[in-house]
């Protein structure tokens, strides 16, 4: 990962318009990381279905600006984490691990406004500024997916903006209902699903490949969950974060694991549960998630949730460990 002292510009998909664009310093903020068990009173519960426990943290601020987190990527090393907001603010986060490798707080917090091609700052436009989806290209770029204006962004700190449209099907997604999940994939090219545009009963709309020559595909829903985030395995496979809501049923969330050989243009994907999480489990609206594989060769999951700003929801970076080859984690 390149060494990134100011905002990754943007570098968006499919035309290619070169702008020069000033750099925006990184502003350190205040955030209290309160760890959270698994399961409250029941320290020794660390398994969840295929998930082992890692540790969690309720993220609160005090700076109006935090919250709304719907995007989550990690370094390689798993040293920093990014996440992005609906508001249009890139944050920067740094892992504290305590001596068993379990998350257990966060050292520096920072947070800047995502940048527009001509060099301006996204916050205060919300139709240009629902940042939904990330991920880290092969480049080291951070790769954004945004909401309400379709369209993708990669913001590199070597390089002045660029941008392009979505795959011309999201011209019939609902403003609110765009890229929700995106991925890139360790051999190249990219995955993306959407959240709103429904192809069948049960389907969302779903593409795989590089700017300008993306494959489309058809997301199996199973009971009503929608694909919300997802992260690519080193050996290939996606795990995909999906959400439920409902005033009588609460809040839940599933996590999904789709085979690369699954991925077939034109096909309708499903996928296979790995883990459910819900009440009394630390459980709200978690539209991010992140992977990466440690030098002793573990694979951790991170997500995090989107609190709408809402202050009955909470912001939780949740860790786990998951089997990188299908099977339940180890704790």
């Amino acid at each position: 990962m390149r060494n990134r002292g100011s905002i990754y510009r943007p570098l968006l998909l499919a035309g290619v318009v070169w702008i020069a664009a000033p750099p925006t310093l990184a502003e350190p903020i205040s955030v209290d990381a309160e760890p959270i068990p698994l399961l409250a009173g029941y320290p020794e519960v660390a398994q969840i279905d295929g998930l082992a426990y890692r540790g969690g943290l309720v993220l609160d601020s005090d700076d109006s600006r935090f919250g709304g987190l719907s995007g989550l990527a990690v370094t390689p090393d798993g040293g920093r984490l990014f996440a992005v907001s609906d508001t249009g603010y890139l944050l920067t986060m740094t892992p504290v691990l305590d001596s068993d490798g379990n998350l257990a707080g966060l050292g520096e917090v920072t947070l800047e406004p995502l940048i527009r091609e001509n060099g301006k700052d996204l916050p205060g436009i919300k139709q240009g500024a629902d940042a939904e989806a990330l991920t880290v290209s092969r480049d080291d770029a951070l790769v954004v997916a945004f909401e309400h204006d379709h369209r993708l962004m990669f913001y590199d700190g070597d390089s002045p903006p660029r941008r392009t449209a979505a795959p011309a099907e999201m011209a019939f997604a609902p403003p609110n209902g765009g890229i929700e999940a995106l991925t890139a994939l360790p051999d190249g090219g990219y995955l993306m699903l959407s959240e709103g545009l429904e192809t069948g009963p049960e389907t969302v709309a779903g593409w795989f490949g590089e700017p300008g020559a993306w494959s489309m595909f058809f997301y199996q829903r199973h009971d009503k969950f929608r694909p919300t985030g997802a992260a690519a395995l080193a050996n290939g496979d996606i795990i995909v974060v999906e959400r439920y809501f409902s005033i009588l049923d609460g809040q839940d969330t599933r996590i999904r694991r789709i085979a690369p050989a699954d991925l077939v243009a034109g096909a309708v994907v499903d996928s296979a549960i790995v883990a459910e999480l819900r009440d009394p489990l630390p459980i709200d609206n978690f539209e991010g998630i992140a992977v990466h594989r440690t030098g002793s060769g573990e694979t951790r999951l991170f997500l995090i949730s989107d609190d709408n700003f809402n202050p009955l929801q909470q912001t939780l970076l949740l860790m786990f460990a998951i089997d990188p080859d299908g099977g339940a984690a180890a704790e």
